[in-house]
């Protein structure tokens, strides 16, 4: 299985009923390639509050992906905010 990392802003979120794909800027192929999360991640809602978050907030995320079952495509493994500073 191959994996890929990367660590970036989020640039685009697509939420759909059956998925949800992000781009993320460090991508060299941004703009022509989603990763996905599937709701049969067995931390999804986790991962997708994070996401939001880190889209809205604009706050640096490391993404890892994995192949999907079926090879077609990238599928979100995990995700890690990165710096995040509070309101003192």
């Amino acid at each position: 299985m191959t994996h890929l990392d990367f660590t970036g802003k989020l640039t685009k979120f697509v939420v759909d009923h059956t998925f949800v794909k992000v781009m993320i800027d460090s991508d060299p192929q941004e703009g022509s390639r989603y990763f996905e999360l599937k709701p049969s991640h067995p931390n999804y809602d986790k991962v997708y509050a994070l996401m939001v978050t880190a889209f809205l907030e604009q706050i640096d995320i490391r993404l890892r992906m994995e192949d999907s079952p079926n090879g077609d495509s990238k599928v979100i493994k995990y995700i890690v905010l990165r710096q995040v500073h509070l309101p003192t």
